[in-house]
């Protein structure tokens, strides 16, 4: 789904950007072929993998839709999640978004609010402490 906006916050579409798009979505369906072909029918999991894709919910209408569905409320609510962000920091009323010209320099602001507290810091050095341990 990251990528699908990718491509809607794009400040240039070229041909990179689509056929980049492009490529991803024709992968993610060579894979369902692909694991759909790889597995064994013998193999016994609590998965259907095998012909899955082809056989067994790929054909059911209902999986279609509710797929649909959920992915039209998903990118429906990250819109407007975007939307409210970009009006609350071209409104101001975000604290401290005076100065911010766009919703991406609210992004850093907030950052930059979160970093003061002390028990946030804690969170991060911990957390850089594992990444670099």
């Amino acid at each position: 789904m990251p990528f699908a906006f990718s491509i809607i916050d794009a400040h240039h579409k070229t041909i990179v950007v689509l056929g980049s798009f492009v490529i991803t979505i024709a992968g993610w369906w060579v894979w369902q072929f692909f694991l759909s072909g790889a597995y064994s029918t013998g193999e016994v999991t609590p998965y259907a993998v095998k012909n899955g894709f082809t056989d067994v919910f790929g054909p059911d209408l209902a999986w279609w839709v509710t797929l649909i569905l959920v992915v039209t409320a998903l990118a429906t609510a990250e819109v407007a999640y975007r939307a409210v962000k970009r009006n609350i920091a071209a409104t101001g009323l975000w604290k401290g978004s005076r100065r911010s010209k766009n919703a991406e320099e609210l992004d850093v602001e907030v950052w930059q609010e979160m970093e003061k507290d002390p028990a946030v810091q804690e969170i991060l050095r911990s957390q850089a402490a594992l990444a670099h341990g």
